[in-house]
């Protein structure tokens, strides 16, 4: 089968599937991927942008089309370029949706670092606060912190200037309301943006019965190589020493 008429046959599918296809296809044959990538016009390209409603999917997609080029983030490929134009234009339209949640907003930029740090520093900033700001209250606490958590990769400043603006009085008082692991497992993320923004979590909360529940928790740590249940992040004894 010829890579024309293998193109012919994915000017219908969506962004998603044909990164899909082609990271296949390159398995086998880089050459051959190459090669149908290069018989699908800008047109049926920027239909399939146009198509895709998800920020992760479409850029997650683009990435995997960004390797079948080839090329190195210094130097993008046409088709990449392409793509990364329109899905640019894309990302605030979806990105302000109600319907659109902050883990799909940040599903979008780490995808996006993944193809070029500068395009997701891009789409990250002009991104409206206060619209932010409402998605993150309005989410649950663990996604948001990962979430955030990612972001500081890509700009630190803005991912701090988010976490200041989310954790009061309201959101202290939910996190106080999750369980230890949990708990233990949002402090982390936390930190991982602003050290002082965790300890003003941490330093909210009771010590007495979190103290107990870490000791509690140290007796299966042993069993599961010292790490909190359901979390890979932090150690039972590094926060409960918080606590000591």
């Amino acid at each position: 089968m010829k890579p024309a008429d293998i193109a012919d046959s994915y000017r219908e599918v969506s962004l998603r599937n044909l990164g899909h296809y082609l990271s296949e296809v390159r398995t086998v044959s880089p050459k051959l991927s190459s090669a149908i990538l290069d018989r699908l016009n800008s047109d049926t390209l920027v239909k399939m942008v146009k198509s895709e409603s998800s920020l992760g999917e479409l850029f997650a997609a683009i990435a995997k089309i960004h390797g079948v080029e080839g090329r190195s983030k210094r130097k993008l490929g046409k088709t990449t370029i392409t793509l990364l134009r329109e899905a640019e234009n894309r990302f605030p339209v979806i990105a302000s949706q109600k319907r659109c949640r902050f883990e799909e907003i940040s599903n979008g930029l780490r995808a996006a670092n993944r193809i070029d740090r500068s395009v997701a520093k891009r789409l990250f900033r002009p991104l409206t606060f206060s619209r932010l700001e409402a998605k993150l209250r309005s989410e649950q606490i663990e996604k948001v912190l990962v979430a955030l958590s990612s972001l500081s990769k890509i700009d630190r400043d803005i991912s701090f200037d988010l976490l200041d603006r989310i954790i009061d009085e309201r959101f202290i008082a939910k996190a106080k309301s999750l369980a230890p692991d949990r708990l233990a497992s949002a402090i982390n993320s936390v930190a991982q943006v602003s050290s002082d923004h965790a300890h003003k979590i941490v330093e909210a909360i009771d010590p007495e019965p979190f103290r107990k529940s870490f000791i509690a928790m140290d007796t299966g740590r042993k069993q599961i190589g010292g790490v909190l249940p359901g979390s890979s992040l932090t150690p039972a004894w590094q926060l409960r020493a918080c606590f000591s």
